[in-house]
């Protein structure tokens, strides 16, 4: 996995401070390779290797989100910076603070002058590093960065030194030179200063994915290195001493000048393929902007328009020409000119991938001056030449003609359910006064007809033959039939109109008791009741007896004819969680044939003379099982019974919970 910056500059911080840590550890424990990595060479002293380990913990701390790790980091920085200036003044005035030799004493030093202090030079980089610390504390970045380059570079004069073995670049005085070690050290602290920010200051030069970032990335390891290379063959090389100093010099010029011109050619060789790769990037963008099927405009920050397609022209009827360089606003209706630049700028200061004007109807304005409703999409793209927004516009006329139909169209449903609604209005106060001119006007004349035919018989049974009397005994019942039957379409109307109000009902109770009002009628006959317990639902109680009544007098009646008989009541689980509830008898059952009529009003499967009734009980079941959400059917055979089956869908209650 490829580190981040930052993840780079915590690690250099993390490997500053092992430097300090193995460098006291050395001094604690007299290690000689922690102390001047090999005999001989100067030794790290206890007080650098502390300031070390400080200013490389302020570095882990110094950019973090929390204030109070910040203000710690700022706090080590200050110890470090103390120590640092307390040396310089020992050196400026003479003094001796007692802070050399505070942590350990300084046996090794070759001059005794000043056993256990840093070197002025490692002083005076502490300073600049402590100073380059505080101004990444306070994001001052370029100010750090600057600071952090100058670190390096007398970090690589030092090892310069060592390397061609020139002690005036790392010694300040004939007594006084900074550690290899150290110069090696305060070329991390430069580089994870650099790490640290990496879009700020100098570093975003260098770190960016620009051409001129790859330049400077690919340059600064020749520019450094090469140098350094050609110049240790100069120094070392035994052929050297046979020609005089310019000489020397002249060749170490014409070779630097050689390195580089072949780095610029390497260097114009990947510009080239930068270039061409963000060329060839940029023709696939247009060719895909170019094709696509809605109408594409990329504005910059200024709001002026730099890149069209042909749907564009096509949409607002304008030539690319004439658009490339103009103000976005041309395109937008002029009462919405104010807003559009207000949201513009909006956008650009929080940039993010979004539709236009959420929940507002949205125009584009044609050259002609016709408004077009449009839909717009808004994605924010970052280029080397600044931010810029790419809107994909589509026309949406066909859709909002669409939409409008649909609109008249609901108005019209709307306006002819209103009509319907008021002509059922009108028919239900009609079926009203039908059923009490029913009630009313058509039961005194039957019951004048039955009442008159009764006192006939009564009256004059002694002046009426035996024909007579048959005539009007079927008088009799034909009126008493049609009172019935008027009865039933009262009870079947009301059914229509009355209120619904649920409750709990205990179905196994209410078959019982309607079981025993059956048999109380006729209790001669043999009838067994099996009733399933425990069935509960919630439904309109009234209506519910109703259903139960008619369902369970059918069974009683169909199964009259039968010695022995017997009737169910019971219920079934659907694996889906349904319950079906059902009455079955095992009487004169019915032939599936005509099970088309078995739920019609006045349709019956048998003749009066058979089983008597009007055709209303089952039709009167069907509206009350429909009108709780549910559904009814049957299953019958001739003489072998027929069960009725139906459902009261999310009625069925747990009676233990009431």
């Amino acid at each position: 996995m490829r580190l981040t910056h930052k993840q780079a500059a915590y690690l250099i911080s993390y490997g500053i401070v092992s430097i300090g840590v193995l460098v006291l550890l050395g001094w604690a424990f007299d290690i000689t390779v922690f102390k001047s990595l090999q005999s001989g060479l100067t030794t790290m002293k206890a007080n650098t290797a502390l300031t070390f380990v400080l200013f490389g913990l302020s570095l882990r701390f110094s950019d973090h989100h929390n204030s109070t790790l910040r203000h710690a980091a700022l706090a080590l920085v200050a110890g470090g910076l103390l120590i640092s200036l307390l040396t310089l003044s020992e050196y400026w005035f003479g003094w001796n603070l007692g802070i050399d030799e505070y942590l350990f004493v300084d046996l090794d030093t070759a001059v005794a002058n000043f056993p256990g202090r840093m070197s002025v030079a490692t002083a005076l980089s502490f300073v600049l590093t402590g100073t380059a610390l505080v101004f990444t504390i306070y994001r001052r970045h370029l100010a750090a960065h600057v600071v952090a380059v100058l670190i390096g570079f007398l970090g690589l004069l030092v090892l310069l030194g060592y390397l061609y073995n020139v002690s005036s670049l790392y010694r300040v005085f004939a007594f006084n030179s900074m550690p290899v070690h150290a110069a090696v050290t305060l070329g991390f602290f430069s580089l994870g200063i650099l790490h640290l920010c990496p879009d700020a200051g100098l570093s975003a030069l260098i770190f960016n994915d620009t051409a001129g970032g790859v330049l400077v990335r690919r340059l600064i390891p020749p520019v450094i290195f090469v140098p350094i290379f050609l110049g240790a063959i100069i120094v070392f090389s035994p052929q050297a001493a046979a020609f005089d100093s310019r000489f020397n010099t002249s060749l170490l010029v014409l070779t630097n000048i050689a390195v580089l011109f072949l780095v610029l050619l390497w260097s114009a060789s990947s510009l080239q393929t930068i270039d061409l790769e963000r060329r060839q990037s940029d023709q696939q963008f247009r060719l895909a902007v170019e094709a696509s099927p809605g109408a594409i405009i990329l504005v910059n920050q200024a709001g002026k328009i730099t890149l069209v397609n042909a749907q564009a022209e096509t949409l607002f009827g304008y030539t690319r020409e004439e658009l490339l360089g103009k103000k976005v606003e041309m395109l937008v209706p002029e009462q919405f000119n104010a807003h559009h630049v207000q949201d513009r700028d909006a956008f650009f200061a929080a940039p993010t991938a979004r539709p236009m004007g959420a929940g507002r109807d949205l125009y584009g304005r044609r050259k002609d001056g016709r408004q077009v409703p449009v839909e717009i999409g808004l994605n924010p793209i970052q280029t080397n030449e600044g931010r810029f927004v790419l809107a994909s516009i589509i026309d949406i006329t066909e859709r909002k003609q669409a939409e409008a139909e649909i609109h008249k169209m609901n108005r019209e449903l709307e306006q002819r359910v209103a009509e319907r609604t008021a002509q059922l209005q009108v028919a239900n106060k009609e079926l009203k006064a039908f059923a009490y001119s029913v009630s009313h006007d058509l039961r005194a004349p039957l019951r004048s007809i039955d009442g008159f035919s009764l006192a006939l018989l009564e009256d004059y049974a002694d002046s009426l033959n035996d024909e007579a009397q048959n005539y009007l005994q079927r008088v009799r019942a034909a009126s008493q039939r049609m009172a019935q039957l008027i009865d039933d379409l009262l009870a079947l109307s009301r059914l229509t109109h009355s209120e619904l109000r649920p409750e709990t009902v205990d179905l196994s109770g209410m078959v019982q008791t309607i079981a025993a009002e059956l048999q109380l009628t006729e209790p001669e006959r043999n009838v067994t009741f099996v009733i399933a317990p425990a069935a509960a639902v919630k439904a309109d109680v009234p209506l519910l007896r109703v259903a139960l009544e008619n369902l369970l007098n059918n069974a009683w009646k169909f199964t009259a004819r039968h010695a022995s008989a017997c009737i169910e009541f019971g219920l079934e689980k659907r694996p889906s969680g349904e319950t079906i509830y059902f009455v079955r008898d095992d009487g004169a059952g019915f032939d599936m044939t005509y099970i088309d009529k078995l739920f019609g009003a006045f349709q019956r499967l048998h003749t009066p003379a058979e089983f008597p009734g009007t055709g209303i009980g089952l039709a009167t079941v069907l509206r009350i099982i429909h009108r709780h959400g549910g559904q009814i059917w049957a299953e019958g055979a001739v003489e072998h019974g027929a069960t009725f089956y139906f459902t009261l869908p999310g009625t069925a209650v747990d009676p233990s919970s009431e």
